[in-house]
């Protein structure tokens, strides 16, 4: 007998009975990786791979793979440790290596791949890696009717960064076909599946843009407050560091991080025991990895000040820790050396934006006592102190007596004629500032010296667009 073609009631009943099934797996999909998400980005890494593991392995299923690596790239960027960094990278060559990899997975593959390579300072396969996000992230705009808030963001990251690119290399990322990234205001999906990931992002494009106050929201995790305050303690305003730090739940101990951040904000205040019980429970809790020299390092400050022991640090920082991250490698630079109490609690005060304490402090040392290494640090300390309180007068002078000390290759004398060069701009004095400007590149320095270039760079670029 010969089989009759389904009819269209039929076809109708199939295909309700089929989003029935669909719809429930499609939900508890969602739904799984808004719980990695959640528990990623506030620190949680064991329930994050707990919940991919729950369904299936998170190395083999397309479905959670972009969350699973986004979770373990977060993990790998705070504890800083080459087991979690080779993991992450394994998941994102994992989702590079899939047939059915969307230009969406590809997009945080290849930024997560970047940002990990850049951990280890591999800065050639992270440009290249970066290069690949890009054309993805470009691909992807071009060819979605409705784009993710999500990748929009990272949208804006890019152009953020791009910005803050001297325009004198700009033609050659023209010609490898990179340029501002654009799209329709139309073209924003109206639902936001993934809050948490987006107000994070959001606060990474404020933090490129310099804004003087993070605009964080309900949705935004410890992660985005963590980043809020690591930009406020670097902007020299630790209360407001504070503020966010003080919106993340502390009850699990996690992220670990967060006690690091509280220790260096209590020590810019001049909470010096306060201080040194944050950096003890971040020891405590985070073991191996990031900060753990930089921590040490402060615990080492305060030990000076306090006029305590301190070789038993000196061994741990050479030690203990992994040294990825910029305090770290500080740590490691500078550990051996013999710090002056005085000097040391006018940088500590400088750090947290107390600049009148910084002033107070150097104008009691007497400075026919100091080495010709500390009265550069000297001078250098009180100008910055001056310049940052607008008294540009005084700081000029400052420098003026510094530069006019021998170099022994410190940074000092390189960051002065970089620092006396925005007075000048700040002062409207254009000529001086380009001349001090220029001769930044000339300075010698053993330390930040490209750093320092760069800056001095983008701004003879600004004078020079100021001319047309």
């Amino acid at each position: 007998m010969q089989r009759e073609k389904p009819t269209g009631f039929s076809l109708c009943c199939f295909g309700l009975f089929f989003l029935l099934l669909l719809i429930p797996a499609i939900s508890y999909g969602q739904r799984i990786k808004k719980e990695i998400y959640h528990n990623a980005l506030n620190g949680n890494f064991t329930r994050s791979a707990t919940l991919a593991t729950d369904i299936e392995s998170s190395e083999t299923n397309p479905a959670i793979a972009t969350p699973t690596l986004i979770s373990a790239t977060i993990e790998a960027f705070l504890e800083a440790t080459p087991e979690k960094i080779d993991y992450a990278a394994k998941l994102a060559g994992n989702i590079l290596e899939m047939n059915e990899a969307s230009s969406y997975d590809e997009i945080f593959a290849y930024s997560a791949k970047s940002l990990l390579n850049a951990l280890e300072e591999d800065y050639v396969p992270a440009l290249y890696t970066s290069l690949k996000a890009y054309s993805s992230l470009k691909q992807h705009l071009n060819h979605q009717n409705c784009i993710e808030p999500e990748i929009i963001a990272l949208a804006t990251i890019f152009n953020s960064a791009y910005k803050k690119i001297p325009s004198g290399y700009w033609f050659l990322l023209n010609m490898a076909g990179i340029d501002s990234l654009s799209y329709k205001k139309t073209q924003a999906c109206p639902d936001i599946k993934y809050p948490e990931l987006v107000s994070t992002l959001e606060i990474v494009q404020q933090t490129l843009n310099d804004k003087d106050t993070l605009q964080t929201n309900r949705n935004t995790p410890a992660m985005g407050h963590l980043i809020a305050a690591a930009y406020y303690l670097k902007k020299q305003i630790p209360k407001m560091a504070g503020q966010h730090l003080k919106k993340i739940d502390s009850t699990g101990n996690y992220p670990a991080t967060q006690f690091y951040y509280w220790g260096v904000m209590r020590l810019n205040l001049g909470h010096y025991e306060t201080s040194e019980w944050y950096f003890n429970k971040y020891l405590f809790l985070q073991q191996k990895g990031r900060y753990i020299k930089s921590a040490l390092l402060r615990k080492k400050w305060i030990a000076v000040l306090k006029e305590q022991p301190f070789s038993n640090l000196d061994r741990a920082i050479e030690n203990r820790g992994t040294a990825y991250t910029f305090a770290d490698r500080q740590a490691l630079k500078e550990y051996r050396d013999q710090y002056h109490p005085g000097l040391l609690e006018a940088r500590i005060c400088f750090d947290g934006g107390r600049f009148r304490d910084a002033l107070q402090v150097l104008n009691s040392i007497d400075t026919k006592n100091l080495t010709q290494y500390r009265l550069n640090e000297y001078h250098y300390r009180k100008a910055r102190a001056h310049q940052l309180q607008k008294q540009n007068k005084k700081a000029l002078d400052e420098y003026r007596q510094l530069l006019e000390l021998p170099n022994d290759g410190h940074y000092y004398h390189k960051k002065a004629m970089l620092e006396r060069g925005k007075i000048f701009l700040d002062m409207g004095i254009t000529s001086n500032a380009n001349k001090s400007l220029k001769q930044v590149m000339q300075v010698k320095s053993n330390m930040y010296s490209k750093v320092i270039e760069h800056e001095a760079e983008m701004l003879l670029e600004k004078i020079e667009n100021s001319k047309k």
